[in-house]
């Protein structure tokens, strides 16, 4: 019994030192790589974005749209990692096929919007889509992570009914998981139905979901921090 609880846990620990050590920080520099290709892209170029300057934003404001995004999105990736961190003692093939899923969708979604910011030929469907795909993507990582938490909430209620980690995990399904699944499902029907030529509703569409996303980032981030004392105190 205790070879195979042995093989068990370095089996797990191979799946989670090839996450930790090598895929995320791949990702990572494929994110920053296209970062900083875009920040260049647009120092080159006067003017900015096509699909920006169909609804009357200006340059200066545009790139602020593209920084702001960016860092937010860098900002939540490297959460995620150190959320990663703190679920070593639970990670297992499942948790890796998760982080998988996690990992292409948000370099997807990142490289996707970013581009939307700064290409200067792509037009205004085009853009349509990048939104939609980015607030699809996030709501297929708010799901994965909806999972993961559940696996792990059961996990711990099954130590004991009191179990602080038990409560952690749950307050992550709800209302934290469950929230951003159903805010982002509005803001992708919402790309849609605002982003149009020439429409303030565009201007203001972008400026809401920017706000949003960020929030949503910081309250990622709290949770963090709670796991984070929560792991200290075993």
């Amino acid at each position: 019994m205790k070879e195979k609880d042995s093989a068990i846990s370095f089996s797990n620990d191979i799946w989670y030192n090839l996450m930790s050590s090598l895929i995320y920080g791949s990702i990572l520099g494929t994110i920053i790589y296209s970062f900083i290709d875009n920040i260049v892209g647009f120092i080159l170029h006067r003017n900015s974005a096509l699909f920006l300057r169909d609804i009357g934003v200006n340059r200066n404001i545009g790139f602020t749209y593209f920084l702001f995004f960016s860092f937010s999105v860098i900002w939540h990736y490297c959460t995620d990692f150190l959320y990663t961190m703190y679920s070593k003692g639970l990670y297992s093939k499942f948790n890796f096929i998760c982080d998988l899923i996690i990992n292409f969708f948000l370099a997807l979604s990142f490289i996707l919007i970013t581009d939307s910011f700064t290409n200067f030929t792509h037009s205004t469907e085009y853009i349509k889509i990048s939104i939609f795909v980015f607030w699809g993507s996030l709501i297929i990582i708010y799901f994965i992570f909806f999972l993961w938490d559940y696996s792990a909430y059961r996990y711990y209620k099954k130590q004991a009914p009191n179990n602080e980690k038990a409560a952690f995990y749950k307050s992550m399904i709800f209302p934290f998981e469950t929230s951003a699944i159903s805010v982002y499902s509005i803001l992708l029907l919402g790309s849609f139905i605002f982003i149009d030529k020439k429409n303030w509703l565009s201007f203001a569409y972008l400026t809401i979901s920017l706000l949003i996303f960020f929030l949503f980032s910081l309250w990622f981030w709290t949770k963090l921090k709670q796991l984070e004392q929560l792991s200290n105190n075993e």
